[in-house]
């Protein structure tokens, strides 16, 4: 009697150890499967941040431009500052007011994307 429990015991221990390892490695994956994210979100954000810093630099650069061009046909340098940070102003509010919901929209639609394909990528893993 007391060899059966022995061996129920030691099958015990052993399973149980199997389902520590078992929980050990579902959150070791789930941690490298979070980090994944994390990296791929963070390569995404720093590269729409650097083609934005390129832009702006183009931007200005050729808002100067048009300035001194606009100004110099205006016989009136300050004038074609004006002129330009108007245009610019008015472009800015323009972007801002059509942009604001399908942006958001975008982002949304994205994201329940990405969250899907984990997912489904999560249950063809298993």
């Amino acid at each position: 009697m007391e060899d059966i429990t022995d061996e129920k015991k030691s099958h015990l221990e052993l399973l149980s150890h199997h389902v520590l390892e078992y929980l050990d490695t579902r959150r070791d994956l789930f941690l490298l499967s979070l980090t994944e994210k994390g990296l791929s979100l963070s390569s995404s954000i720093i590269s729409v941040l650097v083609w934005a810093f390129f832009g702006a630099i183009t931007l200005l650069f050729l808002g100067i431009g048009a300035a001194i061009w606009i100004g110099s046909q205006l016989n009136a340098p300050a004038l074609g500052y004006f002129f330009v940070a108007g245009l610019f102003l008015l472009l800015s509010g323009l972007t801002i007011a059509i942009t604001r919901n399908f942006v958001r929209k975008i982002l949304t639609q994205t994201i329940f994307k990405l969250i899907q394909e984990n997912n489904t990528s999560d249950e063809a893993d298993s």
